[in-house]
């Protein structure tokens, strides 16, 4: 197996060339000792998160403050932000329901506003922290309720339907189905995959062939923030693999072909995340028009039925690699299905 993944190393350098980007000609130079701060303890992704957090908070105040209306966001001075008080913060957030920025309309529910505001807390606490600001008046802030939503996952009859749709093609038209059988091999062993072993998208995007070990049944994943993990495969899945390695593979690779993707599109390359996910949104319309299918519900079902069936929440978090077990609770605990329909049946209506 490889040691230095490449893709994973490339795919970092291009998210640093952003962030780096963003903060030079996006922000106040003063932005930039913040986001230094953060190098050790968030990955880049959050990062970049933040920094367009940012970036709409210093445009909110250049086109809602007429001091600042003619400068561009890089020259907004330091003195702006120390004159802010709690008021200014709730408009702010007013402001992110509904806005208007560069042509586009924007807006953002309770779960955004949220996220949105622990970038400002982010940012303000460390201001105070190193004494740049006397006071930090977003830690009065609330973020909004977060409501209770169910855990969206499919039921066994559900992923069954899914997987023989993959196989058979039987849900396109004429047109779909020619392209569906070049490629039905390659999504079947994708999806297989997700549904058996709970990775995220973008860990099975960084898939190389050399990750797999067929002799030991395991493959290696870059789990997020770069850390390594071996999941076990089973003999179903490992069949799946073969199948598609031996044959849709091959054909989609020229001879001279580097590439080392585990999947691939017809065209040879890495098959990205947005190509997935769109796969994914269009056979769950055909499949389950009642829900939202995106990649990510073929984690939530793993990793509901593996807590049901094991009951074990630690070892639920650690097959899902999540550090801190409270998101396992949050997001692949549902309630006692036994438990509910055993509540409807002790209710009678009286003829």
């Amino acid at each position: 197996m490889d040691t230095k993944p490449a893709y994973h190393l490339e795919k970092n350098r291009i998210y640093n060339e952003k962030l780096n980007g963003i903060i030079k000609n996006g922000l106040p130079p003063y932005c930039r000792d913040y986001f230094i701060s953060l190098e050790n303890r968030t990955q880049i992704r959050t990062r970049i998160a933040y920094a367009y957090d940012l970036q709409l908070f210093f445009y909110y105040i250049q086109t809602e403050n007429p001091l600042y209306s003619e400068c561009s966001i890089r020259d907004i001075p330091f003195e702006a932000i120390e004159r802010l008080d709690r008021k200014d913060f709730e408009e702010y957030m007013h402001f992110l329901r509904s806005y208007e920025k560069d042509g586009r309309y924007g807006s953002n529910k309770d779960a955004a506003l949220s996220r949105r505001l622990s970038s400002l807390r982010s940012f303000f606490t460390y201001l105070y922290d190193t004494d740049a600001i006397a006071s930090n008046p977003v830690t009065k802030l609330h973020p909004p309720k977060k409501k209770d939503h169910p855990i969206t996952v499919l039921e066994d009859d559900e992923v069954e339907l899914l997987l023989r749709s993959l196989k058979t093609g039987d849900i396109w038209n004429e047109h779909e189905r020619a392209y569906h059988s070049k490629t039905c091999k390659r999504d079947y062993a994708l999806f297989y995959l997700l549904l058996n072993t709970g990775i995220r998208v973008s860990e099975a995007e960084g898939i190389n062939v050399d990750d797999i070990d067929f002799v030991h049944n395991e493959i290696r994943i870059i789990r997020k923030g770069g850390r390594y993990d071996i999941l076990g495969l089973s003999e179903s899945v490992k069949a799946a693999l073969r199948e598609y390695m031996d044959s849709e593979r091959l054909s989609f690779l020229g001879e001279s072909s580097s590439e080392k993707a585990l999947f691939v599109s017809s065209r040879g390359k890495r098959l990205a995340v947005r190509s997935i996910q769109a796969m994914t949104e269009k056979i769950g319309k055909r499949l389950f028009p009642m829900k939202h299918i995106t990649p990510h519900k073929m984690r939530s079902t793993f990793g509901t039925a593996f807590q049901e069936r094991e009951g074990d929440i630690f070892l639920t978090a650690s097959m899902l690699g999540h550090s801190d077990v409270n998101t396992t609770k949050k997001h692949y605990v549902r309630q006692d299905k036994q438990k509910v329909k055993d509540a409807f049946r002790s209710f009678k209506v009286n003829s």
